[in-house]
C-alpha cells in the first residue's frame, strides 16, 4: 500500500544500527566518519524504550564522577542523562558537551561495540574537561575487558 506521497506503507524496519548503510571503517562507522573520529548524531540513544532497557538491565560501573551503564550491542551507541537536580540548564548542557567530547575521544578504548549511558553522580560539582576525560577513560578501559 502507498500513501499520497508515494511512500510505501508500512515503513521498512530499520537496520540494527541506523548508520549501517554503506562500506564500513573503524568501529563500524562509514569511512568518512571513522577517519575524523566523529560521533554521528544517529549514535545517540533517543528512544525511551532503548533508554529504559539500558537503565533497567544494563551493567553498571562506577567512577569518581560518573556511573556508566552499559550493555553489549552490535554497534556503538551512547546517551548522556543529566537530571534537572544537577543545576541550571546552562550547567547541564556544559556537562553534556564535556562528556560528549570525552566519549568521542575515548570510544576507541572499547574493544567491542557497546550501548553506553553516562550519568553524573550526585554531588558532582562543576567539573573541568580533564576530570571528565580521566573518569570516562578509566570507565571505558574497565568495561572494555569485561565480557558482559
Amino acid at each position: 500500500m502507498t500513501t499520497a506521497s508515494g511512500r510505501a506503507w508500512p515503513p521498512r524496519a530499520a537496520a540494527a544500527c541506523s548508520h549501517d548503510a554503506g562500506p564500513k571503517g573503524a568501529r563500524g562507522w562509514p569511512p568518512e566518519l571513522a577517519e575524523r573520529n566523529k560521533l554521528p548524531r544517529k549514535a545517540t540513544l533517543k528512544s525511551r524504550k532503548e533508554i529504559d532497557r539500558l537503565l533497567r538491565s544494563g551493567h553498571r560501573q562506577s567512577g569518581d564522577y560518573f556511573v556508566l551503564v552499559w550493555d553489549r550491542s552490535d554497534c556503538f551507541r551512547y546517551g548522556i542523562f543529566v537530571s534537572g537536580r544537577y543545576g541550571s540548564a546552562v550547567e547541564r548542557n556544559r556537562l553534556k558537551r564535556l562528556v560528549r567530547e570525552a566519549v568521542r575521544l575515548n570510544q576507541h578504548l572499547l574493544t567491542e561495540p557497546r550501548v553506553v549511558g553516562v550519568l553524573p553522580k550526585r554531588g558532582t560539582g562543576k567539573l573541568d574537561f580533564e576530570q571528565v576525560d580521566r573518569d570516562i577513560r578509566a570507565l571505558f578501559t574497565r568495561i572494555s575487558g569485561h565480557p558482559a
